[in-house]
């Protein structure tokens, strides 16, 4: 069930146009509702925000009825010209834009686990998601691209309203809000420039923490020990090496276990 106290904010994009954004105090999920907007015909660049949402946690996690997951919830409609072997590089791009714009609001460590996951201090705090529907010609009919975070005050504190009165034409002065506003500031200006993944996968290697992890690898029903190496800054596969010292590149994360307690590098 979604509220019905529904504000529709503007925000203007880095071309010169301007944004819309849907916001809610509670849904039950941004993702499916805009995954049903995106099904009905609404347009790329549509977004829905939410303060907090009833069907799943930050992480994605089904919750408790009646109970209510608090934190930063945004998600949006993209109908873009690319294939599904970039999406990995899409979510890559996704998590650079929402730990560079988390960096301005925090003087906490920040890192990037992999694919998508924004750590702070140990404890994954953030988590970036795409669900997307094919057409007949195998592109993308459409792309749903959602930010979930934990939004701590020890973490992120409040600001000041007048930060975001020059972009929103209806200003608000939450923090998840003004948090939102920044992510997609970082995020369009990379998407429109996503076969130039040099420009983000620099950033996105740089903030990677999950070197000399170890994790397992899963080849068919065998699981193998192994070691996190880098990422492949060309399509955002993971390099680990084996016993032997063999590596690999890992592209799905269905092969893959990955360490449960991350330490974040110095």
């Amino acid at each position: 069930m979604e509220d019905k106290d529904v504000q529709i904010l503007k925000m203007r994009s880095f071309d010169g146009g301007m944004l819309q954004i849907e916001c809610h105090e509670t849904v039950t999920s941004t993702a499916s509702l805009a995954k049903q907007y995106a099904n009905s015909g609404y347009p790329d660049r549509y977004m829905v925000f939410s303060r907090t949402q009833t069907e799943s946690d930050v992480f994605g996690e089904k919750i408790a009825d009646g109970q209510k997951s608090r934190g930063m919830f945004l998600s949006c409609i993209l109908r873009p010209s690319l294939f599904p072997a970039q999406a990995g590089l899409l979510r890559a791009m996704s998590s650079v834009a929402m730990i560079t714009a988390l960096e301005e609001h925090t003087m906490k460590k920040l890192g990037i686990g992999w694919v998508s996951d924004i750590f702070c201090e140990k404890k994954k705090i953030g988590t970036v998601t795409l669900e997307g529907k094919l057409d007949d010609f195998r592109s993308y009919e459409y792309i749903i691209i959602s930010f979930r975070l934990k939004t701590p005050k020890d973490v992120f504190p409040p600001r000041l309203e007048d930060m975001i009165r020059n972009v929103f034409e209806n200003a608000s002065d939450n923090t998840e809000l003004i948090i939102a506003q920044k992510i997609l500031a970082k995020f369009f200006p990379l998407y429109f420039n996503l076969k130039n993944h040099s420009r983000f996968m620099n950033v996105y290697k740089s903030k990677f923490i999950m070197r000399e992890h170890r994790a397992k690898y899963i080849d068919k029903d065998k699981r193998f020990r192994c070691k996190i190496v880098n990422v492949n800054t060309d399509n955002c596969s993971l390099i680990v090496e084996l016993k032997g010292g063999k590596r690999i590149n890992v592209s799905s994360p269905a092969n893959i276990i990955l360490p449960r307690r991350i330490r974040l590098q110095k």
